[in-house]
């Protein structure tokens, strides 16, 4: 580089100074973008609906085409514009206000951008048009607004074509349509031509369900304004996957907005969608972007109807009717859960202690007591509704798999609410766990003079706690029997049992629920063989005298004619807490 020292002539220093005035502003000019020519009728003819050329936009008959406002803003890609362009002609027809309104959408939108990850977007042009009922769907009638963005038809440009319809309407919508529309540019540009290409098709759910959620967080002020909360409560109810269900789904991404902590989970979201409008594609790209815990968060959020918009404000559910189960004995419910179709409903249990078995136990699916905030993964295995009411309980559950998941919820009341014995009164020297000492069924048998030749059965320990609740452990045993010339023999295994007792007067009652024997007789003669189940149920009431002093405890169960069984047990351990019921 040539240096100029202090004798160059005059004229060589305002040559520089001119040079260095002209290089600031090159650098401190905005940046122009190269916007199509809106007197054009080629450039117009990529505004307006798909397949639908504007035919009002005729420069011969007196087009004027204004440029309204002209924005330029920092992307992550370099310096962008957005203008909104109209025909100066048409302004009566526009709602009162309307044209600040498109402005500040394009503001909101610019400033919302900020927070959404990293994204791309070319520039952008608004053309707006006065009334075009011929675009209008059936239910549209009440919006003041209705924008159709055409992202990938200009080579550097996103176009959007915004119709205003009547100078009577509200305007109240236009900012949220407006960037609603401009984040469709941003999903044209960001992402893959072939995920943009779902936006109308198979991934509806998130094209149109992103950029409302995107509208709302754009202009907050505005809320929940078309009401998508009611649209996603109506997929719900018409048992709808959650891939088919469009704007509605903008309350999926209102709940992964708090559950993320703000906006910038969009982007990336975003990026794992799928590029094909296969069903079952979209569910893989659902299964690649968020877990399967994390979907049951959003139906257990939903169930509680804890959804908000990006500011907090409540989005107005109404109750959808779901599945409905009223446990009443002891019973197995069936629950189909279909792909990515959301399960909620209600499970109410009758008075008393139940235990419930979930099968498969891997389900996604939950339930909480109405009474409570903590849901319960998968179910909870008991359930106390012997406090003057039912227990009822919300359920939830989402299937992120391809194929119907039938689960089966099966239940067994282990203590009712009717007082065992007609008394509630207990001994509390008969709680804690017994385990069997003497006496018992084999030795009355023989003591009636049944030929018992060998034996194998030890009683499990039983178990009397203090909330009047009784469960004795499984046990399994044989027995061989012989008489003149028959043998019998007997092998089999004896339930868990549950139940309810109470003690009074020196009598214990037990009320068993549950449990029973199952097993197989064999009986040999010199005849034949002859082999056949033994299937028996508990015992259901059961009245016997006891004693009971220290850490021993017997029983005396009278058989008239036939003299009395004694059994006699040893305390094992107290009761510590009780078992948990939720």
């Amino acid at each position: 580089m040539r240096k100029v020292t202090a004798t160059a002539p005059r004229w060589a220093w305002l040559f520089l100074a001119g040079l260095v005035i002209v290089a600031a502003n090159v650098v401190t000019q905005p940046a122009r973008a190269d916007f199509g020519d809106c007197m054009d009728a080629d450039y117009l003819s990529n505004f307006g609906t798909s397949g639908e050329p504007l035919e009002i936009y005729d420069p011969i008959s007196g087009l004027v085409c204004i440029v309204e406002f002209d924005i330029a803003y920092e992307t992550p890609g370099g310096t962008r514009n957005i203008r909104g362009i109209r025909d100066i002609n048409a302004d009566w027809a526009f709602l009162p206000g309307a044209m600040p309104e498109v402005e500040r959408g394009a503001r909101a939108a610019i400033a919302a951008l900020g927070t959404v990850g990293n994204y791309r977007v070319d520039d952008i042009t608004i053309l707006m048009l006065d009334d075009q009922e011929s675009v209008m769907a059936d239910g549209e009638s009440e919006r003041s607004v209705l924008g159709v963005a055409n992202g990938p038809t200009l080579e550097n440009e996103c176009v959007i074509t915004a119709y205003m319809f009547g100078p009577g309407g509200d305007p109240d919508d236009i900012a949220q349509t407006i960037a609603h529309e401009i984040f469709h540019c941003v999903q044209s540009e960001s992402l893959s031509p072939e995920q943009y290409d779902t936006v109308t098709g198979g991934g509806i759910w998130w094209g149109e369900g992103s950029a409302e959620y995107f509208a709302t967080l754009a202009v907050p002020e505005a809320g929940d304004l078309m009401g998508r909360a009611s649209e996603f409560d109506d997929g719900v109810a018409a048992g709808m996957p959650l891939h088919d269900i469009a704007y509605g789904m903008a309350v999926f991404f209102y709940w992964r907005h708090n559950s993320a902590g703000g906006p910038s989970y969009l982007m990336p979201f975003l990026s794992l969608m799928a590029p094909s409008n296969d069903a079952a594609a979209q569910r893989v790209a659902m299964r690649d972007a968020m877990s399967e815990d994390m979907w049951l968060d959003f139906v257990e959020a939903y169930a509680d109807q804890a959804i908000t918009d990006p500011s907090g404000n409540p989005l107005g559910f109404r109750e959808v009717d779901g599945t409905e189960i009223t446990f009443d004995g002891n019973e197995t419910e069936t629950v189909t859960l279909s792909p990515f179709v959301v399960m909620q409903g209600y499970a109410d249990h009758l008075c008393g202690e139940w235990r419930a078995t979930l099968s498969p136990g891997t389900a996604n699916i939950s339930s909480r007591k109405l009474d409570t905030s903590d849901w319960i993964r998968p179910w909870p295995e008991t359930i106390d509704a012997r406090a003057g009411s039912n227990a009822s309980y919300r359920m939830a559950g989402l299937n992120t798999g391809d194929d119907d998941v039938r689960v089966e919820i099966e239940v067994e009341r282990t203590a009712s609410c009717d007082p065992c014995g007609g008394t509630k009164e207990i001994d509390a020297c008969l709680v804690g766990t017994w385990s069997y000492a003497s006496g018992g069924a084999v030795e009355w048998m023989k003591s009636q003079g049944i030929n018992i030749t060998a034996a194998n059965i030890t009683p499990g320990d039983m178990t009397l706690r203090s909330d009047g609740i009784f469960i004795t452990e499984p046990f399994g045993g044989s027995l061989t029997i012989e008489e003149d010339d028959a043998v019998g023999q007997g092998v089999g295994d004896v339930t868990a049992a549950t139940g309810t007792w109470s003690a009074e007067d020196g009598m214990l009652y037990t009320c068993q629920e549950t449990g029973g024997l199952s097993g197989e007789v064999t009986v040999t003669t010199p005849d034949a063989t002859m082999t056949g189940p033994v299937s028996q149920p508990g015992a259901g009431m059961l009245e016997q005298s006891y004693t009971c002093s220290g850490g021993t405890m017997t029983t005396t169960l009278d058989f008239p004619g036939l003299g009395p069984m004694t059994t006699t047990f040893s305390k094992i351990a107290e009761e510590e807490t009780s078992p948990s019921t939720e």
